[in-house]
């Protein structure tokens, strides 16, 4: 996944000891992973997520994503599975998710990272949708 305006502008302040709109990143915000069946564009405005079904973005923690590498780019990947569960219904209408996304909110908020999943895929009913160890990457350059 890319960093968006949003996050690098952000990124920038606290780096540099401005006021951030992380606030002072005395502790890391929550990241919400999320699906989209489109592109959610560099300002996080573009995506179209699943609203039934029992989506819900994806709480999580620092501990489940790996130590970023000490390179250009940094790269970190999930270091646990993330689940999104049993669906309970089509997630929308089975259209192919094709995107994912990391926001700092549970439902809003702003996009932080996007990607691309490798191979899309139309989500219905009963099915699961779980990204295994690895499955995801950030960079930062």
């Amino acid at each position: 996944m890319a960093k968006t305006i949003y996050c690098a502008q952000a990124v920038m302040n606290a780096v540099l000891g401005k006021t951030s709109s992380f606030g002072a990143l005395g502790s890391a915000p929550t990241l919400y992973l999320g699906l989209s069946s489109t592109d959610p564009g560099t300002d996080g405005s573009g995506k179209t997520e699943p609203s039934t079904g029992g989506y819900a973005r994806k709480s999580t923690a620092a501990s489940d994503w790996s130590a970023p590498s000490a390179a250009i780019p940094s790269v970190s990947t999930n270091a646990n599975a993330l689940s999104f569960g049993t669906l309970s219904a089509d997630w929308l209408s089975g259209a192919a998710i094709a995107y994912c996304f990391l926001a700092d909110a549970s439902t809003g908020g702003n996009v932080l990272y996007k990607g691309t999943i490798a191979t899309p895929k139309a989500f219905l009913n009963g099915d699961g949708c779980t990204f295994a160890v690895g499955a995801l990457s950030l960079s930062e350059s």
